[in-house]
């Protein structure tokens, strides 16, 4: 790509997901950042069923990259760079401290300093290990520099690397998934629309000179496991990675229902999950207006019924059914994500959390967010971005979930940053 070409488009964000890629282009105009092009495949014959909520599940290399190249022939892309993500299962992230003088440490001291610390602790092989980090604090008067250190697995990103160089793209960078999604979280806005309406006597929680104080975690919930990530103004603190996601949670259904694997996850999608359905059901019922009921609907999940189609108390009580089905996983699901909480809460003294993002295709399951909000007493939605927005705006509605596109977007924002 011309160097003029690359002020003004963004390298693809390309999200190889194990059911679907996506991948985004942005496009400068006007001092401002505009969606250019955005598409989808999926990626469901790449990957072997049987081996689907392994670790490791077998890859079919030469269907991913036919994938990638009907990605590049129908995206309508601008040049062949791309960014592609490193998952939170493939690295390990931990604050590290390095003792240093008033000057600050050179890059290569640094790294040969964190394959002595963090060798040892690593998921994988330490020969096979991508060394990186993160600046966080720096005070020689301490004699001590704070970074963060994040290790990937070598050989994972060198394979998806030679996917993209063989489907005639290039692959410019690898950025971490707490980076990427805590960069759309640092950006992103509230529920009520692109910027968030803060009382005046209350600083914008990430700009203002006491941010380090103020936190904000985004919970990715895939279709195989689940990310917890804490960050800060400054980037990423804290990750966590947890079994549950979209795909144990219709294994579970499909097991307790008795119902094959398909009708399950059509449960899933269809009717989510009712923790409080007699509630829900007389709220509902009392809503006369068509704002009321937007307000106990703010998915606008509402479907249009024909004579003999199941009432709405009926879609309740499966509701009921699927959470009663699901709830000793979710109340363990919970008390992680809560010790992981208090953990944060606890090394950083002062700190405040201020709301919890989620992401992910599995964070759509209906009633999911307001679960997390009861059980955590703290605002929980799914992520908001001006330029999400806009994506689902541009995508059919059987499609337009914001939670599937965050990392793809993320990686997009990352070269543009400061262009």
């Amino acid at each position: 790509m011309a160097n003029w070409l690359k002020h003004k488009y963004s390298p693809v964000g390309m999200d190889l997901g194990r059911t679907a890629i996506r991948a985004v282009q942005l496009r400068r105009r006007d001092h401002r950042l505009h969606l250019y092009s955005a598409l989808e495949l999926a990626n469901g014959g790449s990957w072997d069923p049987a081996s689907s909520s392994n670790p490791e599940p077998i890859v079919d290399e030469t269907q991913v990259i036919s994938q990638i190249k009907r990605l590049r022939a129908g995206g309508g892309f601008i040049g062949r760079d791309v960014v592609i993500h490193c998952p939170a299962e493939k690295l390990d992230m931990r604050p590290v401290d390095l003792p240093a003088s008033n000057e600050s440490l050179p890059r290569e001291a640094i790294l040969g300093a964190l394959r002595l610390q963090v060798g040892g602790h690593l998921p994988f092989p330490v020969e096979q290990a991508v060394f990186d980090y993160l600046p966080r604090q720096n005070d020689g008067r301490a004699g001590s520099i704070r970074i963060m250190a994040i290790t990937a697995d070598g050989q994972w990103i060198k394979e998806r690397i030679g996917w993209i160089e063989s489907a005639g793209m290039h692959c410019i960078g690898v950025d971490a998934l707490p980076c990427v999604l805590s960069r759309l979280s640092i950006a992103s806005s509230g529920p009520e629309g692109y910027f968030e309406h803060l009382d005046s006597s209350e600083p914008d929680p990430l700009d203002a000179t006491d941010s380090k104080c103020r936190l904000r975690a985004v919970l990715d919930i895939g279709y195989s496991g689940s990310t917890l990530i804490v960050h800060d103004a400054q980037g990423p603190l804290f990750c966590r990675r947890f079994a549950l996601g979209g795909l144990e949670m219709s294994e579970i259904l499909a097991q307790r229902l008795t119902v094959d694997f398909p009708r399950a996850e059509q449960f899933k999608r269809r009717f989510g999950i009712d923790c409080n359905s007699r509630q829900l059901c007389l709220a509902y019922a009392a809503a006369d207006t068509k704002q009321e009921r937007a307000d106990h609907n703010p998915h606008g999940d509402e479907t249009i019924r024909r004579p003999g189609d199941p009432s709405p108390q009926h879609d309740l009580e499966i509701g009921k059914t699927i959470f009663a089905a699901l709830q000793s996983e979710l109340k363990d699901y919970v008390e992680g994500l809560t010790r992981s909480l208090n953990y944060v809460i606890t090394n950083y003294p002062g700190a405040r959390l201020q709301k919890l993002y989620l992401a992910g295709a599995a964070a759509h399951t209906r009633n999911l967010d307001r679960y997390l909000t009861d059980q955590f007493e703290l605002p929980v939605h799914i992520i908001a971005h001006p330029l999400l927005s806009k994506l689902m705006d541009a995508l059919p509605a059987t499609r337009a979930q914001a939670g599937n596109w965050t990392t793809a977007l993320g990686l997009a924002l990352k070269q543009m940053e400061g262009a």
